[in-house]
């Protein structure tokens, strides 16, 4: 981006002030909402990795139905 560019950008940025601010959080909470999402998906499967065979570990759920 030469300077020409970087001077229009600013001065869109001092006029649009609500607009910038705006943007910039959401860009901001996209981007740690991204990284919580990757920390979160990367525990999830690597949970049981340190148990040998850990290819067969299943997860059994029990479905009670009190009598119905």
């Amino acid at each position: 981006m030469n300077r020409l560019d970087a001077v229009l950008v600013f001065r869109n940025f001092k006029k649009n002030k609500l607009s910038t601010v705006t943007m910039i959080f959401s860009i901001i909470v996209g981007i740690f909402t991204f990284i919580v999402l990757s920390s979160y998906i990367g525990y999830e499967r690597s949970y049981d990795k340190y148990v040998n065979n850990h290819e067969n570990i299943y997860a059994l759920g029990i479905l009670c139905d009190q009598g119905k």
